[in-house]
């Protein structure tokens, strides 16, 4: 999760551990303790200095409970303990992220400017745009903002107004979540005039069932499983692409044509994907004249090649198959190549 290690189940050679197995609880976290015991980062010597810091920023926080801290203020903790190099803080935090005790990441000035204590309130600042029962009805009618919320659920659509209500007691971090989400590729954001709108391909519920042509290539994940997850994540990467080509003028919420099996993305003012989900496997559609085919269909390997690393998940695999123009059969790439 976001780079956290996994203590797997070597003995049971599975990703988790099966409570029906353990007589009780305290043997199931006995079996769990000993798998941890054997993971490699547990193994790795740490100076004491480090364990001092570990142990400063905790007994801060029974103090002061917080689930989140600012980087300054652990930067102000390491000097208490004698570490006075923000680079060897920085180093101190990602080993503790590694092994699993906060969640620390540096891919945006957003990120690496806060440090998560309690993962749990992750889950649930995060959960606040994925669950009705947190949000407050009364507060949404009386800001007239029925309809964006509607729309939310039904085409995944939030925008900025209702962002900040659904955030309201997490105001202070919501940069910090907007970030998260994105480096997780479950949101997008882009602009309509003066406002600010974001997509989260995820809580679009309608079906698709129309009719799709054009010429097109299938991704079959037949050795792996395909969540809506990977094709929520791959419409994200797509649309983000799309805006950062575009003018912010040109970008009308009108024009979003997203489904929970299905989206049709302008990648410019000229050129248009659509993109399937059909069991495990992924279409990609392109207009006949489309003189760019080549391009785009290295951008999706491109764009599924970054979910896998982004996702940590390594069982993710492909097969490639490319349309015949002439007799429409399917050609997998490698004999496309010969």
């Amino acid at each position: 999760f976001f780079g956290r290690k996994i203590c797997f189940n070597k003995e049971n050679g599975m990703c988790f551990f099966s409570a029906g197995k353990y007589i009780d609880t305290a043997e199931l976290k006995a079996a769990i303790g000993e798998n941890a015991r054997q993971q490699e980062i547990v193994q790795k010597e740490v100076s004491i200095k480090w364990i001092r810091f570990l142990d400063a920023i905790m007994m801060n926080n029974n103090v002061k409970p917080e689930q989140i801290i600012s980087l300054d203020e652990v930067l102000r903790i390491g000097k208490t303990v004698g570490i006075l190099s923000r680079k060897e803080i920085e180093l101190a935090l990602m080993l503790f992220h590694d092994s699993g005790i906060v969640v620390y990441l540096k891919s945006t000035n957003e990120l690496k400017n806060w440090i998560v204590l309690d993962p749990q309130w992750l889950f649930d600042s995060l959960s606040c745009l994925r669950r009705d029962h947190s949000v407050n009805t009364e507060e949404i009618i009386a800001h007239k903002m029925e309809n964006d919320f509607q729309n939310m659920k039904v085409n995944g659509i939030v925008s900025g107004d209702l962002l900040d209500i659904m955030l309201r007691d997490l105001q202070q971090h919501k940069y910090f979540l907007c970030d998260l989400m994105k480096q997780a590729l479950c949101l997008c954001e882009f602009p309509v005039g003066n406002q600010t709108y974001y997509l989260m391909p995820s809580l679009c519920q309608q079906q698709y069932n129309g009719e799709v042509s054009g010429l097109n290539c299938k991704f079959t994940f037949v050795h792996s499983f395909l969540s809506e997850g990977i094709f929520h994540k791959l419409i994200a990467l797509c649309l983000s692409y799309s805006y950062r080509r575009q003018k912010p003028e040109r970008i009308s919420e009108s024009k979003i044509n997203i489904y929970a099996n299905y989206s049709r993305i302008d990648l410019d003012n000229a050129r248009t994907i659509k993109l399937v989900r059909e069991g495990d496997e992924i279409l990609a559609f392109f207009e006949l004249d489309d003189k760019h085919i080549p391009e785009h269909i290295l951008m999706l390997v491109s764009m599924l090649q970054k979910i896998k690393a982004e996702t940590k998940f390594s069982g993710l695999l492909w097969e490639m198959w490319l349309q015949d123009p002439a007799t429409k059969n399917h050609l997998r790439y490698e004999c496309t190549c010969k």
